[in-house]
């Protein structure tokens, strides 16, 4: 191995484990606000019962890490995966073409999801960053989208054939149509153009 693969290899495993530890944290956060809530609330609070709920957070966070260790070796294996980017992988990121189909960069996580629970037919007054970062970090700690962050962009590929995927295709198309986009791009199923850091939603 040379490298360059052993350091996108290294940074593949890196992005992981910081999206997992974040998630459970920010899990783990929540469940100790909501807690001392209660018990400054005067609630019947049963030390047994907050002892479960975190060690159920434990357990969520454990199998994530596993998921997502299960799923990059298995993605590296499978050499038959096609591919239908709605942008042009750069050569940067080529190490990472395992990770599903190439749907270009953001300018945030919080774009990403954006742009994800509009394709989901969220009113666009409900759609928050906020909101988006919570929805883009659990898919990738799911595995349904895989997140890179280079260079000031969020990188984004999605597991073939799976809801994120579908709905990143949707909005390129579209971006295509307002863009007049040739016939000869739209029967290629590509949006060779597209960028969207910094776009519009």
């Amino acid at each position: 191995m040379n490298t360059s693969r052993r350091e996108a290899r290294r940074a593949e495993i890196d992005r992981d484990h910081r999206l997992v530890a974040l998630g459970f944290l920010k899990n783990l956060q929540r469940l100790v606000d909501d807690q001392v809530a209660r018990v400054l609330l005067d609630d019947a609070v049963w030390p047994g019962q907050v002892f479960e709920a975190v060690q159920a957070a434990l357990v969520a966070g454990a199998e994530e890490h596993r998921h997502l260790n299960d799923e990059r070796i298995n993605l590296r294996g499978d050499r038959c995966a096609t591919f239908k980017d709605t942008a042009p992988l750069p050569e940067v990121l080529a190490a990472y073409r395992h990770r599903g189909s190439y749907h270009g960069a953001f300018a945030t996580m919080g774009d990403a999801g954006r742009v994800l629970l509009l394709e989901l037919g969220l009113p666009e007054a409900w759609v928050d960053r906020g909101l988006g970062v919570m929805l883009a970090e659990a898919l990738h700690r799911r595995g349904e989208v895989w997140t890179f962050e280079r260079n000031g962009a969020v990188h984004i590929f999605a597991r073939p054939r799976s809801q994120a995927d579908q709905a990143l295709t949707r909005r390129a198309r579209r971006w295509h149509e307002r863009t007049g986009a040739g016939e000869a791009d739209t029967r290629d199923d590509r949006a060779p153009l597209l960028r969207l850091v910094g776009q519009p939603v």
